[in-house]
């Protein structure tokens, strides 16, 4: 949902739980670069 309304914050979000909390860093930099990119 936040990527269909373009929602900058919380790509950063979820770039950041993915980057602390999983440890899923492929993940988080997709986010952090969507959220850039918007």
């Amino acid at each position: 949902m936040a990527i269909e309304k373009e929602d900058n914050y919380a790509m950063i979000n979820l770039g950041n739980l993915y980057n602390i909390v999983e440890k899923d860093y492929e993940n988080a930099k997709k986010y952090y670069l969507m959220a850039i990119e918007k």
